[in-house]
């Protein structure tokens, strides 16, 4: 099957559900672990791609974060031997627990566009293979990211409206469809790297942050939006990422079960204003919340908690009030919880698996 017959379908598709321990309903399946080797760290994901009666669906199940220091460790464009192997490791490790619960489903790992600078990532790539087979391992470029990203995250009846915002802990991208075509464009400032800039700025974080912000993340904003004038005036946005995860997850608590959050400007602000004063952990679900809501609340709340820290949540999120502020139009700002581009990425490289194009009539 062809890519783009895919991409029309998995835009479509945006169906979540327990995947493991159950016995699956498609027609025709096919199940993944995949493993995202990230500046911040390395995700393993287990998700399951079918069609059944000409209708399409992605249904999750495993996910699991390892923090790592491979960014943090590049000097002169090099990872260290150390941050190598404990990434490699990682991998592993979260290859081999996906495989103890699905033995049968295709693995694979893929390296972010941020971990894809250094000069040594060879080295990265010969470390996973000597622990564990996941086949080539591949890496990605922002614009990729940004492509297999919008698959994951906008409903197709969305494509001419919406721009995808996707900010990692390196760099943030963002990309819309026009004219048929995908449009990319991505900026050199993430959750993790503007915190690190902020932090070599100065004693007072917030001041330093403001004026990173202020001379250099608005400006890179435009330039973007001069390219690709897309990324500003299309009227709805959908928002990926660790920062959009977590402003959903504190902001609107009681939705901790939808696969699409609303969020609008207060929102984000508010969230920034209670990272400012330490008081964003407070939040939790209503007292007429479900208990499967106060579940998933608590789970997603201690996950963030562990992955991030308050500095790199309040430069992600600035970064997209950033981009809030310079938009020619106001309109719906969406955070897609299935919004992952290593979903997009499998859908592209491994489309032929499951999607033939007598699955797909």
């Amino acid at each position: 099957m062809r890519y783009q017959e895919f991409r029309l379908t998995l835009g479509a598709a945006l169906v979540c559900a327990s995947i493991f321990g159950a016995q699956a309903a498609q027609a025709q399946s096919r199940t993944y672990c995949a493993v995202e080797i990230g500046s911040k760290g390395v995700k393993g994901r287990g998700f399951e791609f079918g069609v059944k009666g000409g209708d399409s669906s992605v249904r999750t199940g495993f996910s699991r974060d390892i923090n790592t220091t491979i960014i943090a460790s590049l000097k002169d464009g090099l990872f260290s031997s150390t941050a190598i192997d404990e990434t490699a490791e990682a991998v592993s490790t979260l290859i081999k627990e996906m495989r103890a619960m699905t033995p049968d489903c295709k693995a694979f790992a893929v390296g972010s566009s941020g971990v894809a600078i250094a000069k040594n990532k060879e080295a990265l790539v010969e470390a996973v293979g000597r622990r564990v087979d996941v086949g080539d391992l591949d890496f990605v470029t922002p614009e990729q990211e940004a492509e297999y990203g919008f698959i994951s995250s906008v409903p197709k009846r969305d494509w001419s409206n919406t721009v995808l915002v996707d900010i990692g802990s390196s760099n943030t991208k963002m990309g819309y469809v026009s004219d048929g075509k995908f449009r990319a464009a991505d900026i050199p400032f993430g959750s993790v790297s503007l915190s690190k800039k902020a932090a070599d700025g100065g004693a007072d974080f917030s001041k330093a942050l403001a004026g990173v912000l202020d001379t250099q993340v608005r400006t890179s904003f435009r330039d973007a939006s001069s390219k690709a004038p897309g990324m500003s005036n299309r009227k709805k946005v959908i928002w990926i990422g660790g920062a959009a995860w977590s402003t959903a997850t504190f902001m609107r608590p009681d939705q901790s079960l939808r696969p699409f959050v609303r969020l609008d400007r207060a929102d984000v602000k508010r969230f920034i204003g209670s990272l400012n004063d330490r008081t964003w952990s407070n939040y939790k679900p209503s007292a007429k919340a479900s208990a499967k809501v106060h579940a998933a609340f608590d789970k997603d709340a201690a996950r963030v908690l562990d992955i991030f820290t308050r500095d790199n949540l309040l430069s992600g999120v600035s970064i997209f009030d950033a981009f809030l502020n310079d938009r020619g139009v106001d309109g719906p700002v969406n955070f897609a919880r299935q919004g992952q581009w290593v979903m997009g990425y499998a859908a592209a490289k491994f489309a032929d698996d499951v999607w033939s194009d007598e699955a797909l009539e």
